[in-house]
Formats: C-alpha cells, structure tokens, sequence
C-alpha cells in the first residue's frame, strides 16, 4: 500500500453488488430514493467534494462509486465516523452480498474532468495486485509508463497531425496506489486483496467510446513489436502476481460541492437528488 501525500486530493473507491434486476439508480422507484439517501449522507461530511458511479458494462449488477475529498484525512475522518456508519446502513439493503472493503487512493492527474466533459465516454479501470515488495519499489517506472501512454496516444490524435478528427477520441488518463482506510466497525466487510496481495496499482483510462480503446490498443509502440497498450499497460499488468482486473464504466457524475462553502455544497446536492 502507500502512503498519503498531504494536500493532495483523494478518491475512495467502492466496489458492491446489487441484485438483478435492481433499479437503484432509476430516481422514480423505492431503490431509487434510497439511494439517493445514501448519497445526501455524504453533503455535510467536511472535505467532501465529488462523487461518481457506473455499472461495470460487463456485469451490470457490479457497481463502482468513486468519492471525491480534498485530503486522504478527510476521507479518512469520514470513514473512522458516525456518518459513514449510518452511510454504510443505508447502503446495505440495496446490495445482494457485503460489499468489499473501500481503499483510497491519490490519481495523478485526475481524468474526471474530461469525463464530465463527455459523459457519454467509457472509462477503463484496472486493477492491478501486487505482493512481491520488489515489484511494489517499481512505483515511478509503472507511474512512467501510464503517463508515456497517454502521450503517445495523445500524439497520435494531434489535430495538427490527423485534422480530420473532430474529437479527441482519448480523454485522459490517472493511476495512483491503493491507501488503507481505518473504517468504523459498524460496516461488514470483505478482503479487497486477493491472495494476500500486499497493495493494489489503479489505472484509469476514459475514452470517447469502446471502438476508440480498441483503435488505440493496436496501435504499434516506435521501435517494438508490442501495441502502446500492451507495452506499457499490459506490461505493468502483467507483473502483478496477485493478478488484475480490468472493466468498462459509463461514469456518471452525480454532485460537486464547493469546498470552501459547504452550504453551497448541500444545495448543490440537494438540487441534483431532487431531478
């Protein structure tokens, strides 16, 4: 795992289940309300800012919500709260199994703004399980290789190079390592790290559309065989010895709050439920 940067702003990632069929995230059903109670529990908790869910398009009744703070201590007093305790009550009747255990993690940059600004895209998750303390040092050269990544990609959807495109297929992309959070006890819950595995690497990749990852991952890498996506994504995958996950969201935005005035942040709030 790693450690929290000060200053530096923080998502929780939660990953649950909901039973097939449910309609949680359909505002006019009883699923619906309930679930945008659990959310209002997050408007009066301090240094929150922004909160964003999807269905993984692979399994629908998989759901990732990614929480927005302005510190990991912000997140991290949230979680050791009453308020998380009375956010994870309301959660639990709209899941089929207990939900894994929430971790925190710092991306560098953040690609949620160039989600917002095409909420249509498709955003790649990856998980990447790592226990060997060796491969965990190699933090910077898997940070490089996102961030070389994404150059290339960028290059090659240069509008001075390729004018005919009229969007940037690639929106962007964040990685960042797992932090633990110290949650109340009043949650039940179940192991994030499979096979032990000492620490988790995330990486988010958003595209316009699922056709532009797979335009973009046969892409050939200058001076290799390999594809830009296998050569520095695949590559860091793949020496995860606890294994990875990789799927698909429609990331929806669901508030934003002004941090320096957390009444404004409540009304934004309660104006986006209520729609």
């Amino acid at each position: 795992m790693s450690t929290p940067q000060p200053g530096i702003e923080t998502h929780s990632i939660h990953h649950f289940n909901v039973p097939f069929g449910s309609t949680f995230d359909e505002p006019s059903t009883a699923s619906g309300a309930k679930w945008r109670s659990t959310l209002q529990t997050l408007a009066d908790a301090p240094g929150w800012s922004d909160a964003w869910w999807g269905r993984l398009l692979e399994d629908p009744q998989q759901v990732d919500l990614l929480i927005g703070w302005s510190t990991f201590q912000a997140a991290q007093a949230f979680f050791a709260s009453d308020q998380f305790a009375v956010f994870a009550a309301k959660l639990q009747p709209l899941l089929s199994q207990p939900p894994s255990t929430p971790f925190a993690v710092q991306l560098l940059p953040s690609v949620l703004s160039g989600v917002a600004a095409f909420p249509e895209g498709i955003t790649t998750m990856h998980k990447a399980y790592f226990d060997n303390v060796e491969d965990i040092k190699q933090t910077q050269r898997y940070e490089t290789n996102v961030f070389n990544f994404a150059q290339h990609v960028h290059a090659r959807q240069d509008p001075q190079i390729h004018p005919d495109l009229e969007e940037t297929p690639f929106l962007g992309q964040a990685r960042g390592w797992a932090i633990p959070l110290s949650l109340s006890s009043s949650l039940e819950e179940t192991p994030i790290l499979p096979n032990k595995s000492k620490s988790i690497f995330v990486i988010l990749l958003s595209w316009l559309s699922i056709e532009s990852e797979r335009e973009a991952s046969q892409i050939n890498t200058p001076g290799h065989s390999e594809s830009l996506y296998d050569y520095y994504i695949q590559s860091v995958l793949d020496k995860a010895a606890g294994g990875f996950d990789r799927h698909h969201l429609h990331l929806d935005f669901l508030f934003s709050g002004n941090l320096d005035r957390k009444e404004r942040s409540s009304e934004i709030l309660s104006k986006a439920l209520s729609n």
